[in-house]
């Protein structure tokens, strides 16, 4: 088996321990009372949906933005690096073909047309996966605190959705979904109290929302970058990838400029290489690789099946 059982075995450790337990158990969900021992985040991206329902890597969707745009729009070519040279002035670009640079140089040039092609690849019927199943249970449950996800696509909202317990979340696809009161939340103790998921690019179904398209595409919106600081600033923060690039910028320096030094992550993904230097610190060599012979499905149920046999409990009742 090409999976590491000590790595699933420490990280169900820290789903259980997140949490103590009663015997009392209602429909799907055991009653959970809070240890506040660790913050546990997952950060998903488009390797997870990739797994999912087969729907392009990053790199993949602005390969297929460029070409189509450049059959429909005269001079595109041109008017693409025109544009890309405005946005180094912004911040860093350190791949030319990346999907974060061809998608916000693009929607500058023609904001319909980008849109329509990113929903056009990224449309799902996908009405259930094992993987984003076992997540959206551990988010409503309580095992885990958060989930932030970089992917347009709603495979995993929907989903989500599907528990009936879902409401008790909040969900944030941009700065108009967070209201004052939420910097009141006690989010600055280990453990949040609340689930909160966050779709820190936006999401398909709603426009206004898509970072990409927005004016203001180089940055963060304020209040979804400060609620997402907030969250990183505590103490035992454990942070596990899906399918995410920490070598994307922007994110790997809010968690090393935020996140405390006995902060740790831990890697789901096919390849290890996905760091960058600013989350090296926090790096132990904690990866489950994701293979032909062990996909991403295949190790969520790994991991479900150690959580089941640590805990006497009525768990995952929508999974076969």
């Amino acid at each position: 088996m090409e999976i590491k059982d000590s790595i699933i075995d420490e990280l169900c450790d820290l789903l259980v321990s997140n949490y103590d337990y009663n015997k009392s158990v209602t429909p799907g969900i055991a009653n959970i009372v809070p240890r506040t021992k660790n913050r546990i985040i997952f950060i998903i991206g488009a390797g997870a949906s990739n797994a999912a329902d087969g729907l392009p890597l990053g790199d993949e969707l602005g390969e297929m933005i460029e070409t189509e745009l450049i059959s429909c729009i005269p001079g595109y070519r041109e008017k693409l690096e025109e544009e890309i040279v405005k946005l180094s002035s912004l911040h860093p670009i350190n791949n030319r073909k990346n999907f974060r640079t061809i998608a916000f140089a693009s929607s500058n040039i023609d904001r319909r047309k980008t849109i329509d092609i990113v929903k056009d690849k990224l449309v799902s019927n996908l009405t259930n996966n094992y993987a984003y199943d076992i997540l959206a249970y551990l988010l409503c449950s309580g095992y885990i605190d958060a989930i932030i996800s970089f992917n347009f696509d709603e495979i995993f909202d929907n989903i989500l959705h599907s528990y009936s317990y879902s409401k008790k979340i909040i969900q944030i696809n941009c700065d108009k979904d967070i209201s004052s009161s939420y910097f009141d939340l006690p989010i600055n103790s280990n453990h949040c109290h609340i689930p909160i998921y966050i779709k820190a690019h936006g999401t398909l179904s709603k426009e206004e929302t898509l970072r990409f398209a927005r004016s203001d595409n180089h940055r963060f919106q304020p209040l979804t970058y400060e609620t997402m600081k907030r969250m990183f600033e505590t103490e035992n923060l454990k942070i596990i990838t899906v399918g995410f690039k920490l070598k994307f910028l922007e994110m790997s320096k809010l968690i090393s400029e935020n996140a405390k030094t006995n902060s740790e992550v831990f890697l789901i993904d096919k390849d290890e290489d996905i760091i960058d230097i600013n989350i090296e610190p926090l790096y132990k060599g904690k990866f489950l690789q994701v293979t032909d012979n062990m996909s991403l499905d295949m190790v969520f149920r790994l991991l479900k099946d150690k959580l089941v046999k640590k805990q006497d409990l009525a768990l995952f009742v929508q999974q076969s």
